[in-house]
């Protein structure tokens, strides 16, 4: 579906740039039902001009990268060009229309349905101009499409909207269940208020999908001490319950929240010790490939990146928090990485590492 392509693009982008801390994010619950998988959240309202222009930069410096521009038509930066002038309108259009965020509602798809279900809602701290919002919604998508704003209470408004053939590009508001508000408030209610935030919700046709036998994979996986580790993880993430995820930006520093919660705290841990297993032994394995070439990534660089990456756990909860000082790391051994492989002419460390 083409419908609000160039929010989508900024969404993705920003997930790179993410929000002041607040008062927690309420889940509404009547976009909660039990067949719920996913919530995403975009808040609008605290997209300053000051962060847009760091994702004007953002963009226009991933554009500039030497292997973008080999590749890249000039139609193909003047659309990108279009796209940021979308971004910057809807933003300005849909605070001055009173609307402080909007709320995606993905379902998994019904019997003979190919496309999972996803409702929409737009957020409010005071009054939405009905008219304003329905006329926005429309210009932002590249369909011929009718939209409707209502309001379903806590300042939250379901968005209808239906293609000119009669067709509902969004699904209705779920019947509420208390089970998965939960579960999904479990997530939320830690996270702040974010500017984007994504929660993902395990279903039991998910869970049933990873019963398959490990034999099928063959004696070389099974003997690999990595590629077991991460076999072994099947066993947990089939009792993993939710996942979110969250990031801000205060005072120019960017941070990210990760939190996994599970059905049970034995699933948990057992998690915990095989990812921060691996965690600990990548650099290891990395600095291996790596070694004795000119130019390659400092084994300490590696080990201290990596570090950052360790899961705390609280029970049946899992945390991994990284702040600024994890993304500069990261920005620097990028840049160490890239020069490498330019130096080596492209040639990248042996795949089987891992």
């Amino acid at each position: 579906m083409k419908l609000f392509k160039s929010l989508s693009a900024c969404a993705a982008a920003l997930m790179l740039l993410l929000c002041l801390p607040a008062a927690a994010l309420e889940a509404p619950e009547k976009a909660i039902g039990k067949d719920t998988t996913m919530l995403v959240w975009f808040d609008v309202s605290q997209v300053d001009d000051k962060l847009m222009q760091k994702y004007e930069d953002l963009v226009k410096k991933m554009v500039a990268e030497p292997a973008l521009q080999q590749n890249a038509l000039p139609q193909d930066i003047e659309e990108i060009n279009k796209v940021i002038e979308k971004v910057k309108a809807f933003r300005k259009d849909f605070v001055n229309a009173g609307g402080s965020g909007l709320m995606m509602s993905v379902a998994m798809p019904g019997e003979n349905e190919v496309e999972p279900k996803m409702s929409m809602l737009a957020k409010s701290d005071g009054a939405i101009d009905g008219q304003a919002m329905s006329t926005l919604l429309k210009e932002a998508s590249e369909e011929d499409v009718d939209a409707q704003v209502v309001a379903i209470g806590g300042g939250w408004h379901d968005v209808s909207i239906v293609s000119k053939e009669g067709d509902a590009l969004t699904s209705a508001l779920p019947a509420a269940d208390a089970a998965a508000l939960a579960a999904f408030k479990k997530q939320l209610d830690t996270q702040g208020q974010p500017l984007f935030a994504m929660v993902f919700r395990m279903q039991d046709s998910m869970r049933q999908m990873m019963d398959f036998d490990p034999n099928q994979l063959g004696p070389d996986a099974q003997q690999d001490p990595t590629q077991a580790m991460m076999m072994g993880m099947l066993g947990p993430i089939k009792a993993l319950d939710t996942v979110g995820m969250a990031m801000s930006y205060k005072q120019e520093k960017l941070q990210l929240d990760i939190q996994m919660n599970f059905l049970n705290a034995e699933s948990a841990t057992q998690f915990l010790g095989l990812y921060n297993t691996i965690i600990m032994t990548a650099p290891a394995m990395l600095a291996m490939q790596f070694q004795g070439a000119e130019g390659a990534p400092d084994p300490n660089q590696l080990n201290e990146l990596f570090m950052k990456l360790q899961m705390k756990g609280e029970g049946d909860t899992l945390k991994l928090s990284l702040d600024q000082e994890f993304f500069d790391m990261a920005e620097k051994l990028g840049e160490t990485m890239k020069n490498f492989f330019e130096a080596q002419q492209g040639v990248a460390p042996d795949q089987n590492a891992f």
